[in-house]
C-alpha cells in the first residue's frame, strides 16, 4: 500500500498554473490560479520536458484537493508523483484542453508513487470532459465550453477532444526488458516518445535499448495487492486525443494497477482508441460502462489477473467504429522474432509469467442491430481470447453482433501465445541457452485454444442472441475447435451456452414478443433498454457458479437483473448514457 504523505510546508514557486479554477456556469470568467497559497502543503511544479520546451508538464506532490461542484481547467500533462494524492470531490469537473500543433492536451498520470482518491456519488458523480470552446479551440475564458453543463445536458457522443486518465501501479506484469532493462516493468502508452529519452538522473541499464527514460511513465513491480486509491461514481468522456500514432490513450488506462485499488461505477463516454485497457497487474472492476469506443470495448493484456463483474459494452454506437467488445491477451507484443527486428513487439518474459489469469461475468455485451438498418462497420467478433490468455468468461449476454452483409461471429479463440508462442523453439544458440518456459511457469501450454480445452479458459452460462446466423456454429468463428465444442456444451465447463432471445426492454407480464430495446432507433428514441424480460427465464436464469470472493453471485446473466416495471438501473442518476436520454432510467 502506497503511503500517503500529509501535507508540508514544502513549496515550489511556479510560473504558470496546471489548473484553472471555474464555476461550471461562468465560462466566461477569469481563471482563478492554483498555488500553494490557496491550497497549504501541495507543491505543483514544472518538470522537465526534453522534447516539449513550451508546454512542459506538471508533477503533483503532497494532497491535491479538487473541490466538490467546482470545475478546473487542465491545460498539459499532470503527474501525481513522490506520494502525492490527486483527491477529487464529488461533482468535480475536470475539464482537460485538447491538443494543439504546439501544445499538449490536458493528460493525468497517476504514477507508481501516486495514488488518486475520486470519490463521487450516485447522484453527483465525478466528471472528465474537454475544455475545447463551442469554436473547437481550446477554452481561453472568452467563449462558452463545448461541453458546457456535462451534469444535466451531456455533449453528445465524441471523442479525442482531451488526453485521458491513466493510472500505474506496482503489480505484476509480464514485460520483458525492451523498456527499462529490467523485466516486469514497462512504459505506458499515450506520452510522446521522449519521454523514453529524457535526459533525467534515473536511467536503465545499459540493457535496454531506451537509455534514459522519465522514470514516471513506468509500470508494474512485484505487489499483487497494491494500492492506487479508488475511482468511483467516475465518468469519463470524450477522451483519447492521440500526440503521435501507434501511441493510444484510452478513457481509462491502468498499468499494473493492483488489487487493492477499488474502481467501481465508471463510465467510458466515447473514446479514440479503447473505451478502457488493463496492461497486466491484477486490477478488479465492478459496474463499468463503456460506450461509443473506436476500438475494443474492454481490452486486457499483459498478464492481467483480475476480475470484472457488471459491464455493460454498447458496441458500434457512433460514427467511427468498434472493434471487439471484449479482447483479451495473454500478452499485447505480437509474434515472436528471435533477431529482435520487431522492437518492443519481443518485450515478454521468457516464461511468459504472469500468465493472464482474468476472469469477468455478468457482461451486457451489445453491438448494433441489423433490424434497424443502420451498420457503421468496423464491428468484428463480440468476444476475442488471444496469446495465451486464460481465466473464465461466465454468465453474460451478447447480442446484436451481426448486420445484412457480414455475419459477425460471436466468439473467437485464437490458438497463440503471442511472444512467448515460439521463444524456445526460435531462440538461437547464439542467443543463450533454451528455456522451457512451459515447465518453468508450471502450465502444459500456452496456446488459448489448448487452454480451453484443458479447462483453463472457460466460456459459460452465456446467452447469444442476434449474432452471425442465430445458430450455435455461427456463433463460434472457429479459428480453434475449442470455440465449437464450447458452443456445443460438450464439456462440462462449458455448460449453459445458449443461442436464446432476451427479449431486451420488454414490459413486466407482457406477452413476449420481437426483441425490443436495443436498435440504434431505441437508441436514438431514449428508449434504449438492456434488462432481459422476467419471463425469459430460458435466456437468463440458467448461471454456473462464479467461485471466488471478489464476484458476488447472481440468480441472472449479464449486467442488469430482470426486474418488475419502474426498478432503477444501476446506470441512472451518475452517467452520460442516462443524463443525454439514450438509456432509460429504469425498467
Amino acid at each position: 500500500m502506497k503511503n500517503i504523505l500529509l501535507p508540508t510546508s514544502a513549496a515550489v514557486l511556479i510560473a504558470t498554473v496546471a489548473f484553472a479554477k471555474d464555476t461550471e456556469n461562468s465560462n466566461s470568467a477569469s481563471p482563478t490560479a492554483i498555488t500553494p497559497t490557496n491550497f497549504p502543503g501541495v507543491v505543483v511544479d514544472i518538470a522537465n520536458h526534453a522534447g516539449d520546451p513550451v508546454n512542459k508538464a506538471y508533477n503533483v506532490v503532497g494532497e491535491l484537493d479538487l473541490a466538490a461542484d467546482t470545475s478546473y481547467i487542465l491545460d498539459r500533462h499532470l503527474f501525481v508523483v513522490d506520494d502525492g494524492v490527486l483527491d477529487i470531490e464529488e461533482g468535480a469537473v475536470i475539464r482537460s484542453q485538447p491538443a494543439t500543433a504546439t501544445q499538449a492536451p490536458g493528460n493525468i498520470f497517476v504514477t507508481k508513487d501516486g495514488r488518486i482518491e475520486a470519490q463521487g456519488a450516485l447522484d453527483n458523480p465525478i466528471i472528465f470532459t474537454t475544455a475545447m470552446d463551442v469554436s473547437g479551440n481550446r477554452w481561453n475564458g472568452t467563449k462558452a465550453f463545448l461541453d458546457a453543463t456535462p451534469h444535466t445536458s451531456p455533449l453528445e457522443l465524441s471523442k479525442g477532444l482531451w488526453g485521458a486518465l491513466t493510472v500505474c501501479g506496482e503489480a505484476p506484469v509480464n514485460m520483458g526488458t525492451v523498456d527499462t532493462g529490467t523485466p516486469g516493468e514497462g512504459f505506458m502508452e499515450g506520452v510522446p516518445s521522449d519521454y523514453t529519452e529524457m535526459n533525467v538522473a534515473n536511467t536503465a541499464s545499459a540493457a535496454s535499448p531506451s537509455g534514459s527514460y522519465d522514470p514516471r511513465i513506468v509500470y508494474g513491480g512485484h505487489l499483487p495487492n497494491d494500492d492506487s486509491g479508488f475511482i468511483e461514481y467516475v465518468s469519463i468522456r470524450y477522451s483519447g486525443n492521440v500526440e503521435s500514432s501507434d501511441n493510444e490513450v484510452q478513457g481509462l488506462t491502468l498499468g499494473g494497477v493492483g488489487f487493492g485499488t477499488k474502481l467501481e461505477y465508471i463510465e467510458i463516454f466515447g473514446s479514440e482508441d479503447d473505451g478502457i485497457e488493463v496492461f497486466g497487474g491484477t486490477a478488479s472492476i465492478r459496474n463499468l460502462v463503456i460506450v461509443g469506443q473506436d476500438d475494443d470495448g474492454f481490452d486486457g493484456d499483459h498478464g492481467w489477473i483480475g476480475y470484472a463483474q457488471d459491464v455493460l459494452v454498447l458496441n458500434s454506437f457512433g460514427s467511427w467504429n468498434s472493434d471487439h467488445a471484449v479482447e483479451l491477451d495473454g500478452d499485447d507484443t505480437g509474434d515472436y522474432y528471435p533477431d529482435g527486428s520487431k522492437g518492443d513487439d519481443d518485450n515478454v518474459v521468457p516464461d511468459g509469467r504472469p500468465f493472464a489469469n482474468a476472469h469477468l461475468a455478468n457482461f451486457t455485451c451489445i453491438g448494433i442491430s441489423v433490424t434497424d438498418g443502420t451498420y457503421p462497420g468496423g464491428q468484428d467478433t463480440a468476444i476475442r481470447f488471444r496469446r495465451g490468455f486464460g481465466g473464465s468468461f461466465k454468465n453474460s449476454i451478447i447480442a446484436e453482433f451481426q448486420d445484412s452483409t457480414v455475419n459477425n461471429e460471436g466468439l473467437e479463440i485464437d490458438n497463440t501465445a503471442g511472444g512467448i508462442t515460439n521463444y524456445q523453439d526460435s531462440k538461437t544458440p547464439s542467443q543463450g541457452a533454451h528455456i522451457n518456459f512451459v515447465t518453468l511457469a508450471g502450465y502444459q501450454t500456452v496456446q488459448s485454444g489448448e487452454r480451453a480445452n484443458r479447462g483453463e479458459l472457460v466460456v459459460a452460462g452465456t446467452t447469444w442472441w442476434n449474432v452471425a446466423n442465430n445458430t450455435t456454429t455461427g456463433v463460434a468463428e472457429d479459428s480453434h475447435s475449442s470455440e465449437l465444442a464450447i458452443m456445443a456444451n460438450s464439456t462440462d465447463w462449458s455448460t449453459g451456452n445458449v443461442v436464446v432471445n432476451p427479449y431486451f426492454g420488454k414490459s413486466y407480464g407482457g406477452a413476449l414478443g420481437d426483441n425490443g430495446g436495443v436498435t440504434l432507433a431505441d437508441i436514438r428514441a431514449g428508449t434504449f433498454n438492456p434488462v432481459p424480460d422476467p419471463q425469459a427465464t430460458a435466456a437468463w436464469g440458467n448461471t454456473v457458479s462464479l467461485g471466488n470472493t471478489f464476484f458476488v453471485e447472481r440468480s441472472y446473466r449479464g449486467a442488469f437483473e430482470p426486474v418488475a416495471n419502474g426498478t432503477t438501473l444501476w446506470t441512472t442518476g451518475w452517467t452520460a448514457l442516462n443524463k443525454a436520454g439514450i438509456i432509460v432510467s429504469s425498467n
